[in-house]
């Protein structure tokens, strides 16, 4: 259906169709790239090439799309924020730092194998 408007679309076109940019095109590029290594399926050609099209459907959605851009409610930014800062209880060694070392109940029987 599309074929039979593009004369039409062709003749109310401001630019000739050589001259129009390549940037859109290069960065879907980008993203096919992103999407087949990051967000699909590699069992099959038939299932990666599936996955990649239903993320080039949904990130070409203009409600879907315009969901992104909304705020996030405080509550949930505030629950991301509280569920941060739990994980940053680890030291850098991904040691607890609310482990006493003094208290360890082992230490006395290290000792006895020395």
């Amino acid at each position: 259906m599309f074929f039979i408007h593009g004369p039409e679309i062709i003749e109310s076109a401001l630019l000739p169709i050589g001259q129009l940019t390549e940037e859109a095109q290069e960065a879907r590029n980008k993203d096919f790239k992103r999407y087949r290594e990051h967000n699909s399926r590699k069992c099959s050609r038939e299932k990666t090439n599936l996955d990649i099209l239903n993320l080039f459907l949904l990130s070409s959605d203009p409600v879907i799309s315009t969901l992104a851009l909304l705020k996030s409610p405080d509550v949930l930014v505030s629950l991301q924020y509280a569920k941060d800062t739990d994980d940053d209880d680890d030291d850098d060694n991904g040691n607890d730092d609310d482990y006493d070392e003094d208290n360890d109940s082992n230490e006395d029987n290290n000792h006895d194998l020395k």
